[in-house]
């Protein structure tokens, strides 16, 4: 089982295999919106560090996604990427972004 907590608002377990399918479905849908793409080219690696500028409501060139990417799904997206300690590629395969700032543990 993976835990996940939102903020201070929300902890949520589910399975581990779960999160990754979730975690992969919330990224397609910000391909989706901001691209109109079901999973742009690089975005394993781009929309990591997006959602944190997202969250820390900083543009740093990542205003494609500002505006089609709430807030709250950038948190949720995060925190399942922390709790698994890796975000996913296309296929919903493990995968460590090659700039991942958001305080994944890759252990």
């Amino acid at each position: 089982m993976t835990i996940f907590e939102i903020g201070n608002r929300v902890a949520i377990k589910i399975d581990r295999h779960l999160a990754m399918i979730l975690l992969g479905s919330l990224m397609r849908a910000a391909s989706e919106s901001t691209y109109c793409a079901g999973w742009m080219m690089g975005l394993e690696d781009d929309l990591p560090e997006a959602c944190q500028h997202l969250i820390g409501g900083t543009d740093n060139g990542y205003n494609l996604y500002i505006g089609t990417v709430s807030r709250i799904d950038a948190e949720i997206m995060v925190a399942i990427a922390k709790s698994l300690g890796h975000w996913v590629d296309y296929d919903n395969n493990p995968y460590i972004p090659e700039c991942d700032q958001t305080g994944v543990s890759h252990d």
